[in-house]
């Protein structure tokens, strides 16, 4: 996800913050605080950011935070919007009511009143796309783990990159075996695509390596597709078609797609991909 020019070096490190803000939005994400997670001074590190992101920490960490907030809140219908705004690091209502409403151009009540495929189209521009129904089946899934590595969701040359590298990273540290999978884990909110390597139980993972805990659960998996740009009219279709009447509801802001094949091998946008979409019964 980031500019060829940048050292490999701020690279590694940028990506280590990006990973502790996606873990941690209720906690101080101050630019002090960033910098020491960084491992470089405020000052130091607030230029490295802004020169491999494209914004100030600062910037960044408001938008990860309304971009989650916006998906809890048509997901999760049972927490108020105060509750909401607490849960992704906002010191007050007002406070986030002022932000959102800067940031979305609608109030969050407003904004938890449409549907979950006008978040999709906001952060893909896909409205011109003929969209038709997709079929969809109901599978409950093993929880996984594994090693990953960070690229932009509508980079493909990005996320072909970031798998090989993550490929190579485990195959060097005796984590790739016949059993293990490719992933990509998909963040709509802040448009971030984890490449992972899936790793069998029992194999020690280096502490240096990204790790990602994916939980079980029941998914509605939608039928394969190839082509990247496909992803999104799938998305919409899901949410358009099939979710209103289904009975269920989006368990999670965070879904993931299994590849076929290793995209170290071949190229990524001629590989099968499923998507997973973690899902529960309407109470």
């Amino acid at each position: 996800m980031f500019a060829k020019e940048t050292p490999n070096e701020y690279k590694t490190r940028v990506n280590q913050v990006i990973n502790f803000i996606l873990q941690n939005l209720t906690e101080d994400l101050s630019l002090e605080k960033l910098a020491v997670v960084a491992g470089y001074s405020p000052f130091h590190f607030q230029k490295i950011f802004k020169s491999v992101v494209g914004e100030s920490p600062r910037h960044y960490v408001n938008c990860v935070r309304l971009e989650t907030a916006a998906h809890a809140l048509v997901i999760h219908r049972g927490k108020s919007v105060t509750e909401i705004a607490f849960d992704h690091g906002f010191s007050s209502s007002a406070t986030f009511a002022r932000s959102f409403k800067n940031y979305f151009g609608v109030s969050s009540e407003k904004f938890r009143t449409v549907s979950i495929d006008r978040q999709v189209n906001q952060y893909q521009n896909a409205e011109s796309v003929s969209i038709e129904p997709v079929t969809v089946i109901i599978q409950q899934a093993s929880g996984f783990h594994g090693v990953f590595l960070n690229a932009k969701l509508d980079d493909e040359t990005a996320i072909q990159t970031a798998f090989r590298k993550v490929a190579q990273l485990a195959e060097t540290h005796d984590l790739l075996t016949s059993e293990s999978k490719f992933v990509g884990v998909i963040y709509l909110h802040s448009n971030i695509y984890r490449a992972l390597v899936t790793v069998i139980s029992g194999l020690q993972i280096p502490k240096k390596l990204n790790v990602l805990e994916m939980p079980a659960g029941k998914f509605a998996v939608l039928d394969s597709y190839k082509n990247p740009p496909e992803r999104f009219p799938k998305l919409q279709s899901f949410a358009k078609f099939w979710l209103p009447n289904s009975g269920y509801r989006i368990a999670d802001i965070v879904g993931y797609e299994i590849l076929a094949e290793n995209p170290g091998e071949k190229p990524f946008n001629e590989i099968e991909k499923q998507i997973y979409i973690p899902i529960k019964p309407i109470s």
